[in-house]
C-alpha cells in the first residue's frame, strides 16, 4: 500500500488524496492533534511539505506477542521510508505490553490491556492484529467499527461464520482489510499452481512446502 500510494504521489496527487479516495490506511483527514501525537517515528518522517505529519499513517498494534513483536521490528526501522508510525501497543499480558512499549519507545498511556480503549483513539488510522486466534474476528470486527482499516495475523477467524460476520462487516464499512496469508501472494506459489494444472508434474500424491 505504501508503494502505491508513494507511487500516486510521484505522478502529482498527494500521498493523503490518494489514501482518501482509495479506503487505504487514512480514515479522516489529519488534524492539529496529529501533529502533536507523541508516536514512534513522528521526528524521523519525510517534510511536511512532501509527505509529512498530514499523510502520516498511525498504526496500533493489538497483540505484542511473538508475532505482534516481529511486526513492530520490521515497522522500527521503515518508520521514515513509509512515513507510518506506530501510536499505541495492546496485550493482555503485562509483559508482552511492556516489552512492545518499551522497545517502540511510546508512553504507558499509549500502552492498552483492552483494544476497545486503544480502538477509541482518533490518531489511530489502522490496526495490526497478531492476538491469539480466537480473539482476531472480535477485535477485526471492533476495529472495523471503530473506523479502521484492518490487518489480521491469519487465521482471520476460528469458525466460516465469523468469518462472514468480518465478511459482510468490511462491505458495509468500506475499510480495507488484509489478512496476513501471505504464501497466497507469493509469485512463486502462483507458478507452482500452473505447474500442477498443466500437468508438468505428473499426478500429484504429496507435497511439502517450507
Amino acid at each position: 500500500m505504501s508503494t502505491a500510494a508513494n507511487r500516486t504521489a510521484s505522478q502529482g496527487e498527494s500521498r493523503r488524496s490518494f489514501l482518501k479516495k482509495t479506503a487505504t490506511l487514512a480514515a479522516a483527514a489529519a488534524t492539529p492533534t496529529l501533529l502533536k501525537t507523541p508516536v514512534y517515528g513522528q521526528n524521523q518522517a519525510p517534510s511536511a511539505n512532501v509527505a509529512g505529519a498530514n499523510s502520516r499513517i498511525v498504526i496500533g498494534v493489538i497483540g505484542a506477542g511473538k508475532q505482534g513483536t516481529t511486526h513492530l521490528k520490521m515497522f522500527k526501522p521503515e518508520t521514515a521510508t513509509h512515513n507510518i508510525a506506530v501510536g499505541a501497543v495492546c496485550d493482555l499480558y503485562q509483559k508482552h505490553l511492556n516489552g512492545a512499549r518499551e522497545f517502540i519507545g511510546l508512553t504507558e498511556k499509549d500502552a492498552y490491556r483492552d483494544h476497545r480503549r486503544l480502538l477509541e483513539r482518533k490518531d489511530i488510522d489502522a490496526v495490526l492484529i497478531a492476538t491469539v486466534d480466537n480473539w482476531h474476528g472480535q477485535c477485526s470486527l471492533d476495529a472495523l467499527d471503530a473506523g479502521k482499516h484492518v490487518y489480521c495475523e491469519k487465521p482471520m477467524t476460528r469458525y466460516a461464520g465469523e468469518g462472514w460476520a468480518v465478511y459482510d462487516k468490511v462491505k458495509a464499512t468500506k475499510k480495507v482489510y488484509q489478512c496476513g496469508s501471505q504464501y497466497t501472494a507469493d509469485p512463486m506459489i502462483h507458478k507452482v499452481a500452473q505447474w500442477v494444472k498443466d500437468g508438468k508434474l505428473g499426478p500429484l500424491v504429496w507435497a511439502q512446502g517450507s
